[in-house]
C-alpha cells in the first residue's frame, strides 16, 4: 500500500512539473521596452518666409551675414516592441546664431527652440539605434529676434509662440552594446505668432531651418 502510494505520488510530482514546463515554454515571452537617450549637435541655415523673408533681404544688402548658427538637441526614445525598429518619445532642440554687425552700427542675433513628441523608425534593419532611419517630431516653441541699434543705444524686438514640425533622415553606427553614433539631416518648419516692437501683438512669423547634424545615442 505504502508503495502504491509513493508511486502515485511521483507520477503526481511528474505531472505537475511537465504541465508546468509545458506552460511556461508556451506563454509568449515578455520584455521590458528598451529606453535611449539621445543627445545631438549640429549646424543650420535659417530660411525666412514672408515679412521674415523681406526683413532678412534688407539686412544682407546693408551687410549683415547670412542666418546661420548651431543647433542643440536632447530627446529620449522608447523602444516599442511590437514594431521593430521603432521608437517615441519626446524631447527638446535650440537654435543660436551668431551675432551678425552691419548697417549703421548695428548687430543682429536670435533664437529659438521648441519641445515636444518625436518618433524614429530604423526600417531596413528593423532594430532601434542601428542602420538608416527616419524621424519626425511636432513640438511647440518661441523665436527671439533683437537688433541693436548702438548709436542711438535701442533695440527692435520680435518675439513668437508657435508649433513646430520637423522631418529627418540618417544613419546610426552601433560602436558598443546600445550606443551607437548618429549622423543625420533635417529640415523643420515654424508658424508662430507673437509681439514686435512698435506694431502689437498677434503679428504671424514662419520660419524653416535645413541643418547637419551628429550625436550619440545609448
Amino acid at each position: 500500500m505504502k508503495f502504491k502510494l509513493l508511486l502515485l505520488a511521483a507520477v503526481l510530482v511528474i505531472t505537475v512539473s511537465f504541465t508546468r514546463s509545458t506552460a511556461a515554454q508556451s506563454q509568449p515571452e515578455t520584455k521590458t521596452p528598451a529606453i535611449y537617450a539621445d543627445i545631438s549637435f549640429g549646424y543650420g541655415r535659417t530660411i525666412f518666409f514672408g515679412r521674415l523673408a523681406n526683413e532678412q533681404a534688407t539686412r544682407e544688402a546693408r551687410g549683415f551675414s547670412p542666418s546661420s548658427g548651431f543647433n542643440a538637441a536632447f530627446f529620449f526614445y522608447v523602444q516599442i516592441n511590437a514594431i521593430r525598429g521603432l521608437g517615441v518619445g519626446g524631447g527638446g532642440k535650440g537654435f543660436t546664431a551668431g551675432r551678425a554687425s552691419g548697417g549703421d552700427n548695428e548687430e543682429f542675433f536670435f533664437n529659438y527652440y521648441h519641445f515636444g513628441a518625436s518618433a524614429r523608425y530604423h526600417f531596413l534593419t528593423q532594430r532601434f539605434n542601428d542602420g538608416p532611419y527616419v524621424k519626425a517630431n511636432l513640438g511647440f516653441g518661441q523665436f527671439t529676434q533683437k537688433t541693436r541699434f548702438n548709436a542711438s543705444k535701442t533695440y527692435e524686438h520680435q518675439f513668437a509662440i508657435g508649433t513646430v514640425v520637423l522631418i529627418g533622415a540618417g544613419y546610426s553606427f552601433p560602436v558598443s552594446g546600445t550606443t551607437a553614433i548618429n549622423v543625420f539631416a533635417e529640415y523643420e518648419y515654424a508658424s508662430r505668432n507673437g509681439d514686435v516692437t512698435g506694431e502689437g501683438q498677434g503679428i504671424s512669423f514662419q520660419n524653416g531651418q535645413l541643418s547637419l547634424n551628429a550625436g550619440i545615442s545609448f
